[in-house]
């Protein structure tokens, strides 16, 4: 029996199928969201990569259209000049490990689901091992299912230590995302912090690095585990910040009680990365700016 991210079971397996349906249903949407947004480009509204990029499901960020002031002062577009707009097409969502491997995966995250306990009990830890067992005997791969992954960012020890003693290497892994199992581990240990600063115990991600968990692997973004730390750690502070009426607030980073010893253990060899600072921006994204034919200026969309 499946689960879906949300803990619910009764959810029917991935398949290379149901995947064909999905992309072939929001191709459809897509067809028919550009049809509707042709009037709205008439009248000044635009597609803003930043929104754009921010995927959604099958990228449906995409579909967001924003606008400003600037632009409802300008005269109509013509319904050419709207059909010949090109919009940012994100790439096509990896998909996901399939057959023997998706039900490890699937297998996995049902183990570890916080709203089952997890395998927090010898009696659940064995049940899993059994289970997960049986389906490397019919051909499948803890390493290729990225089953480390998901426990890892379950926060489940045991089945992390598990996991790692059935197969070492599947340390290091990739998922279909380029994160390994350690930038997982970073990011829940992000969402730790409260008013008295981070815990203590980082049993997980010590876990992780006792095994050899290379701190210097970089993702596509060129982020590693420190990166994908920091930048999940400062976005919950600009949510709470927001939430709570200090929009913009500096506080000291490195005076919060914990901090620095999760970045000194997720510290690479050479020093954090450009991207684990976030000083770098994303390349390869349509550059929409315009040059106002009133002034000559760079009009840059969305200010």
């Amino acid at each position: 029996e499946m689960m879906d991210p949300f803990g619910r079971q009764g959810v029917p397996p991935v398949t290379d199928a149901t995947l064909d349906a999905k992309e072939a249903d929001h191709r459809e949407a897509n067809h028919y969201a550009r049809l509707d947004a042709n009037q709205l480009l008439r009248n000044g509204f635009y597609q803003d990569v930043h929104t754009a990029q921010g995927g959604g499901f099958f990228g449906t960020s995409k579909r967001i259209l924003v606008s400003a002031l600037s632009e409802w002062r300008k005269p109509l577009k013509t319904h050419a000049e709207v059909a010949a707009v090109e919009f940012y097409e994100p790439e096509p969502d990896p998909r996901p490990p399939m057959g023997v491997d998706g039900e490890i995966l699937e297998l996995t995250k049902k183990s570890c689901s916080s709203w089952t306990g997890g395998c927090s009990t010898d009696e659940k830890l064995n049940k899993y091992r059994l289970e997960v067992t049986s389906l490397i005997g019919r051909g499948g791969s803890l390493a290729r299912s990225c089953a480390l992954h998901a426990a890892s960012c379950s926060d489940d020890l045991a089945a992390v230590s598990l996991i790692i003693s059935l197969d070492p290497s599947t340390v290091n892994t990739s998922d279909v995302y380029g994160r390994t199992p350690l930038m997982g581990a970073a990011e829940i240990i992000a969402g730790k912090s409260t008013n008295a600063g981070f815990p203590s115990n980082h049993a997980v991600l010590d876990k992780l690095l006792a095994a050899g968990a290379d701190k210097n692997t970089t993702d596509p973004s060129g982020r590693t585990a420190l990166g994908h730390f920091l930048g999940q750690h400062r976005e919950y502070t600009t949510m709470m910040q927001a939430t709570s009426g200090q929009p913009g607030y500096q506080a000291n980073e490195n005076a919060i009680p914990g901090i620095l010893e999760i970045k000194r253990k997720l510290m690479p060899d050479g020093g954090a990365t450009a991207a684990d600072e976030g000083d770098t921006e994303e390349e390869g994204f349509i550059n929409y700016k315009l040059v106002d034919p009133d002034d000559g200026s760079d009009d840059l969309y969305g200010d």
